[in-house]
């Protein structure tokens, strides 16, 4: 579920009263927005702003590359809402 400043007051009250037992509830970040270069909807590439979040893959000080990242133009950074992943490679290296 996802709430916060799309919805009205009335209707954060509502979900926070019936449901505060069954959800947990957290401070949302505000995510710098990115330019990422993306598929268009004409075939096209096009630059669009997306808040991205994601993780830097690391072993015993060693960088490993960057992981796996998801991105969305909206609030919720969510692939399922509106988002996108990104996956990058993998850098091999011997132990």
């Amino acid at each position: 579920m996802y709430v916060g400043k799309e919805n009205s007051l009335t209707e954060l009250e509502s979900i926070f009263n019936e449901q505060k037992k069954i959800y947990l509830a957290q401070p949302y970040v505000e995510q710098h927005l990115f330019k990422i270069l993306s598929d268009g909807e004409d075939g096209r590439c096009n630059h669009k702003s997306m808040r991205l979040v994601g993780m830097i893959l690391s072993f015993n000080t060693n960088l490993l590359g960057l992981g796996f990242f998801r991105g969305s133009c909206e609030n919720i950074v969510n692939v399922s809402r509106y988002g996108g992943a990104i996956l990058t490679p993998l850098r091999k290296k011997r132990w």
